[in-house]
């Protein structure tokens, strides 16, 4: 089972990774980060037993084993979020 979390929820989040990560069958999302409390909690819904960070201070302090991290969100703000899940 492959053990991953996302960085960055937002309404495009909602509408498609819920059913892509349904479709593979050897995966768990085990967390998401969002910095904004209401996207945040938008998370809840698709995936209620995943760990939600405010942070990514939080995320990368508290979230350990796992095999990826989906970074999403504005292209040129990716960079320093990518260094931090390496």
């Amino acid at each position: 089972m492959l053990k991953g979390a996302v960085i960055g929820w937002d309404k495009d989040s909602a509408d498609r990774l819920p059913a892509a990560f349904a479709a593979a069958k050897d995966l768990q999302i085990t967390a998401v980060c969002e910095k904004d409390p209401a996207l945040l909690a938008l998370a809840a819904g698709p995936l209620p037993d995943a760990a939600r960070y405010g942070t990514t201070g939080e995320f990368f302090s508290r979230s350990g084993g796992l095999d990826f991290v989906l970074v999403r969100g504005e292209a040129g703000k990716r960079f320093e979020t990518v260094l931090g899940a390496l």
